[in-house]
């Protein structure tokens, strides 16, 4: 699917902005990891990434497939100045080059949904993390005051009914299911799923220490 980077980069700074440090946060409670390497894939314009790496210790390697996307990540970094933690990679998910056992959070927000090959990517980053390491993969806005600001939003925009077909699209129970099957056709069968209108879909993984 090809996105408009100038247009998502628009919406993720401004409709979307508050909800990426609530994410952050969520992913922060639920993992215990603030230091270490995390990956956000299907980055985008990094906003989720750059979220986690204000609140902890992170260094953070973003990847997506469009160089649109990779040269916005880049531009953030420079102007933030924050080359020593973190760098900008143009790749699938399913081709990254990641080492094994290498990465101790993997996030992507919104990307899930579209990727192409979700089993063969799934697998190679189960692969990356460290034992005892964490995926935390899915979509959503957070909570649901920020998903009912959203909505209203996009309500201003006339946009509203195609924006919440998205959503139930990506977040409802059929995408759900599929992930699931996808996660359990590579083998991995210790997970949880958080799921409801508020805080969206999301997958979280741990990959067992040994």
């Amino acid at each position: 699917m090809t996105i408009n980077a100038e247009k998502f980069d628009r919406l993720a700074k401004t409709v979307f902005a508050p909800v990426y440090p609530v994410i952050a946060e969520q992913i922060l409670e639920t993992t215990g990891v603030r230091e270490g390497c995390c990956l956000d894939v299907g980055c985008g314009p990094g906003d989720l990434g750059f979220a986690l790496l204000q609140q902890t210790d992170l260094a953070v390697g973003f990847v997506d497939a469009s160089a649109d996307m990779v040269k916005l990540v880049s531009d953030t970094i420079e102007s933030r100045h924050l080359q020593h933690r973190c760098h900008a990679v143009c790749s699938s998910v399913s081709e990254v080059e990641v080492a094994p056992n290498s990465v101790d959070l993997i996030v992507s927000r919104g990307s899930v949904f579209f990727w192409e090959q979700p089993e063969q990517s799934f697998s190679l980053l189960y692969q990356t993390l460290k034992p005892g390491g964490w995926m935390y993969i899915g979509g959503g806005f957070g909570n649901q005051q920020l998903l009912d600001q959203v909505i209203a939003d996009f309500k201003a925009r006339g946009e509203v009914d195609s924006f919440l077909a998205r959503i139930e699209r990506n977040l409802g129970d059929t995408s759900r299911l599929r992930l699931s099957d996808v996660l359990k056709n590579v083998g991995i069968n210790h997970y949880s799923v958080r799921h409801s209108d508020a805080i969206g879909l999301w997958f979280v993984v741990q990959k067992p220490q040994g």
